[in-house]
């Protein structure tokens, strides 16, 4: 059984008893674990008309300017240029 008193090496691998917290990892003190990065409203503002502002006025031109394209003129391109964008994913 292991103990508090015992190192990371000591522990063996996926067996960190129930009783050891934080401290057994290198966590000496308590502290907030929260991110370093504070959110503030205003950001969340400016993400939000953002959005608004894609959606509403640059995606539609978007679809406006493919009414010109057929369909299978479309697949095609999708195709020839989403099977090389997945296979560098995967390899």
């Amino acid at each position: 059984m292991t103990t508090t008193t015992d190192t990371i090496e000591d522990v063996a691998p996926g067996s960190v008893p129930a009783d050891v917290g934080d401290t057994a990892f290198g966590c000496d003190t308590e502290h907030d674990h929260t991110p370093a990065v504070a959110h503030h409203p205003a950001s969340g503002v400016a993400y939000a008309l953002a959005a608004y502002g894609w959606w509403g006025f640059v995606v539609p031109m978007f679809f406006w300017t493919l009414g010109q394209v057929g369909a299978w003129e479309l697949l095609a391109m999708r195709i020839v240029t989403g099977v090389p964008v997945a296979l560098g994913l995967v390899v």
